[in-house]
């Protein structure tokens, strides 16, 4: 094909090469169609669609024709009757819906991260004390956002497999490299056992000795 530009020169383009930038600039890129798209076929109007999405009738029928232009199809048939999806529409149905699902989970995900979720402590129920209470009041004060959740329970939270976030524990042994971890105070216990358990298993002298004594 022979085009001329403004300087008057004339130049060769082939028609492969003209239909391809006319494609290009007709690409679907506008998402928000899908919805003008699923409203239409499932109210079966404009008119009926432009209620439930509570915008005017032109503004959906003027998005349903951009969509027709930008994908290159008829995806509805016109008639007294309203909007009937072609069979290229309806084939386009399915996949529109999975579109909005996704819509519909990026936005709640969006929601969820946007609300935060609590700071969840887990520890022995004798652990959560006035003073611990107090720190958490104090965070509270500094960071009025904060919200926290409490877990009092004997058993051991799983603090990487996501179970909790924080954990107040008793430990004799070297906590688990992989966790962060801080030490706030000694704790100081004491043992009783019955003048018949000494008589048969004798009493520890150190807390190495109590080591399957079955305490």
């Amino acid at each position: 094909m022979l085009l001329k530009d403004s300087w008057g020169t004339i130049f060769l383009v082939s028609v492969a090469t003209l239909c391809c930038s006319t494609k290009m600039k007709s690409a679907f890129r506008n998402w928000s169609d899908i919805r003008v798209f699923l409203a239409v076929v499932r109210e079966g109007s404009t008119l009926a669609a432009s209620q439930k999405l509570g915008v005017a009738q032109p503004t959906v029928a003027r998005r349903i024709e951009a969509l027709e232009h930008a994908l290159g199809l008829h995806l509805f048939v016109r008639d007294t009757r309203g909007f009937k999806p072609t069979e290229n529409g309806r084939r386009l149905v399915e996949h529109a819906e999975a579109v909005e699902r996704t819509i519909l989970e990026f936005s709640d995900q969006a929601a969820e991260l946007a609300t935060g979720k609590p700071i969840r402590i887990t520890a022995f129920s004798g652990n959560f004390s006035p003073r611990m209470l107090d720190i958490v009041d104090q965070f509270s004060a500094y960071n009025p956002n904060a919200a926290f959740e409490f877990l009092p329970t004997v058993k051991s939270l799983d603090l990487m497999a996501g179970e909790a976030d924080i954990a107040l524990r008793l430990a004799r042994t070297e906590p688990d490299p992989n966790l962060i971890c801080r030490k706030i105070s000694d704790a100081r216990w004491s043992l009783f056992g019955g003048a018949s358990y000494a008589q048969k298993f004798g009493l520890p002298s150190s807390i190495e000795e109590l080591g399957g004594t079955g305490l």
